[in-house]
């Protein structure tokens, strides 16, 4: 099941999903190239036509350190589309953004 959600303060849209046919689902929906397949979970920056950024989060395993790990590369992205150094403040806003992610994740599974 792909399921969404948005991160409003960065005006973006998060897509997740747990298996590999929505991964390919979600990447030919934004025009995103086909991932490796073999992959227990990825982060992929996607469509930005529509304004607000979109992403896609693969976490196609139950292990939360995979999604901890991908969370990291999805907050990175986000704060560097929005102009912030994700060492600012030694990592605080980083850090505080992570938790967010994988807390929306763990809600939405």
């Amino acid at each position: 099941m792909i399921r969404s959600f948005t991160v409003p303060v960065y005006d973006s849209q998060v897509t997740l999903v747990r298996t590999q046919a929505d991964l390919l689902r979600a990447c030919d929906k934004h025009g995103v190239e086909e991932p490796d397949k073999n992959t227990d979970g990825i982060c992929i920056q996607a469509d930005f036509s529509t304004g607000r950024t979109q992403f896609i989060l693969g976490w196609m395993t139950k292990d939360a350190a995979v999604l901890a790990h991908e969370a990291v590369h999805l907050a990175q992205f986000i704060l560097i589309r929005a102009g912030i150094d994700p060492r600012d403040s030694n990592g605080e806003t980083m850090a505080y953004l992570v938790g967010y992610l994988v807390d929306k994740c763990l809600k939405i599974r």
